[in-house]
């Protein structure tokens, strides 16, 4: 059974597209960091959605090919750290230059040199100014992997300085949190680094986008009503998308054509009541004080919603213990 025939089962020829308010903002960003020669921080939590928004940035950008930037992509997988080293290595092979230096201070001034011929950066007697023809852009995933030192050579390597011409390319980092954390403790990158944070504390999937976001994608296979619930219990994309898949392929072979709220698991609102249990004793479960667990309850801390519900799941384990043990001693 391939997966394009449980979506046929539940009326899909393909995932559908999102394209939130949200999402276009990030794009947005993302586009104007690479044509203003920007060094952007891409910075969430693994399946938020970063990838994405890069690539949907590419997509506008390369719609003209006589206008589309270079896109140079580091990706170093066999080294448990990159250098700028493995950096520079990575620019120069892709701008096809021959004979790299070992030197680093000669592959360095050979990087800049490729940088600035690949743009086309020349003076113009029209406007009397340095110009660049063509862009160039640094793409490094797991940005989260590289040096402090390294991020600042590689902001360095940005500033560098060829025919009169300075910020000869933009450089993407996409990464986790502690990227961002790391290059807070210099002034030098901090505030030359521009980030794009996409998390729920910056407006980013928040609780009513990801329930636009399972219509856009699932359509009319998952009822207003199973939206709802599954976007209380999963985060991210990616979390989504699994649940999804996982769920649609067993209510097939269940006989079931459509999600619906009946089979997805229980809000928090519902196993609460059900277990009967007081927030004191959520509280002590999730580690957390009753207040914060009462907040999140009345719909005001929704990222806590997973912290709460796995509580709320070792509660239900602890009663049914409980229960056996009773049942065994009588």
């Amino acid at each position: 059974m391939s997966k394009r025939d449980v979506l046929r089962h539940f009326g899909l020829n393909r995932l559908g597209h999102y394209n939130g308010a949200t999402f276009k903002k990030a794009v947005s960003e993302v586009v104007d960091a690479i044509r203003d020669n920007e060094m952007l921080a891409i910075v969430g939590d693994p399946g938020v959605g970063k990838s994405t928004v890069f690539r949907e940035a590419v997509r506008e950008l390369t719609f003209n090919p006589d206008t589309a930037p270079t896109f140079i992509y580091v990706n170093d997988w066999f080294r448990e750290r990159m250098t700028i080293a493995n950096i520079m290595n990575a620019i120069l092979e892709d701008l096809k230059v021959d004979n790299i230096r070992h030197c680093m201070e000669a592959r360095s001034r050979q990087t800049v040199k490729a940088l600035g011929e690949a743009t086309g950066v020349h003076y113009s007697r029209r406007s009397g100014r340095i110009e660049q023809t063509r862009q160039v852009s640094v793409v490094i995933e797991q940005g989260h992997r590289l040096h402090l030192n390294t991020l600042i050579a590689l902001k360095e390597l940005r500033e560098a300085t060829f025919a009169g011409r300075d910020r000869l390319c933009s450089v993407i980092l996409l990464g986790h949190q502690d990227m961002k954390t790391k290059m807070m403790k210099r002034d030098e990158i901090a505030l030359r680094t521009e980030f794009l944070m996409l998390d729920e504390d910056h407006g980013w999937m928040t609780l009513d986008e990801r329930v636009r976001y399972i219509e856009a994608v699932y359509g009319k296979a998952v009822t207003p009503e199973a939206r709802k619930r599954i976007a209380l219990r999963k985060r991210t994309p990616l979390e989504i998308q699994h649940y999804l898949q996982t769920k649609m392929r067993s209510d097939m072979l269940a006989g079931y054509d459509v999600i619906d709220k009946d089979a997805v698991e229980e809000t928090i609102q519902e196993k609460y009541e059900a277990l009967g249990v007081s927030y004191n004793a959520i509280a002590n479960e999730a580690k957390m004080s009753k207040t914060t667990v009462s907040n999140v309850f009345k719909g005001k801390a929704e990222h806590l919603v997973p912290d709460v519900m796995k509580a709320l799941e070792n509660l239900e384990v602890k009663q049914i213990t409980k229960t056996i043990k009773q049942a065994e001693a009588v």
